[in-house]
């Protein structure tokens, strides 16, 4: 097998990390770093070994991180927005040293030969987070060196423990589709409401939690904890007989969780 092409790198950040599952990205399209001139995958490995009767008799070498060197052409503003977390004002674009880059998924595709034949293989990289690289500014000369792009990517296990996945294809359309499938993100469900409104309350007071979208569970906590997917599942009005802060979320098949209801209640005197 032979590479001779690398194209399409497509970056969308992270809405949400599930317990045991892979991430779950915004509900936008994916953006386009830039045209790619190369992107190199350094894997570090934890290893371990184990030497007994003066032999080596256990060795295990795990994943632990990665990095994907990645040179592109270009990098527009908007886009520098999205990957490094940096401001874009109108024309202006702020770097900062409090910037946080988000996490997100990257993906692009290889070309391949074959056996003579002309294949796609496609990479995608589930948990991502970029990193700027060095710039450089040089005179003319009378030889032209053209400036790029340079973007590190640390790349971590999810909470499943996948890390990467390839997928090879027959044509360039089908490479890119993949590519975009893999990075497409997810509604959010509606964010739960409360009846009444937070605030003060007679003493046995309930309140009614509700959302918008269909088929959703709502989950909740009543301890000052945000809620998860494994929180008790919202079934009757709550009662109120003491100072209670309540947090819920919405959860539906085929959306991601829905942000954070929070409602803080005190007994009126």
């Amino acid at each position: 097998m032979a590479s001779f092409g690398a194209k399409y790198p497509y970056f969308n950040p992270v809405a949400e990390e599930p317990e045991g599952k892979l991430p779950v990205y915004k509900d936008q399209d994916p953006v386009r770093v830039g045209r790619l001139v190369k992107a190199d995958l350094t894997v570090n490995l934890a290893s371990g070994k184990l030497f007994a009767d003066d032999g080596l008799a256990e060795s295990v070498e795990e994943f632990s991180s990665g990095s994907i060197a990645m040179e592109t052409d270009d990098m527009e503003d908007p886009v520098a927005g999205v990957v490094y977390g940096c401001t874009v004002e109108g024309k202006m674009v702020r770097y900062n040293v409090g910037d946080d880059p988000p996490a997100g998924g990257l993906a692009y595709f290889k070309k391949l030969m074959r056996r003579k034949k002309v294949l796609y293989k496609g990479y995608f990289y589930p948990l991502v987070k970029a990193a700027l690289g060095n710039d450089t500014a040089q005179t003319k000369t009378d030889s032209i060196t053209f400036g790029t792009n340079n973007t590190t990517f640390t790349v971590f296990a999810c909470e499943t423990g996948d890390w990467r996945f390839t997928e090879e294809f027959k044509t360039e359309p089908e490479a890119i589709d993949w590519i975009k499938k893999q990075l497409k993100g997810k509604k959010r469900a509606a964010t739960p409401t409360a009846t009444p409104a937070a605030g003060a309350v007679a003493s046995g007071a309930t309140v009614a939690l509700a959302t918008t979208t269909p088929d959703a569970v709502i989950r909740y906590t009543t301890d000052g904890s945000d809620p998860t997917e494994t929180s008790p599942a919202y079934s009757s009005p709550i009662e109120i007989t003491e100072e209670t802060t309540i947090k819920a979320i919405a959860t539906a098949e085929g959306f991601a969780a829905s942000d954070v209801l929070e409602a803080h209640y005190t007994l009126t005197e």
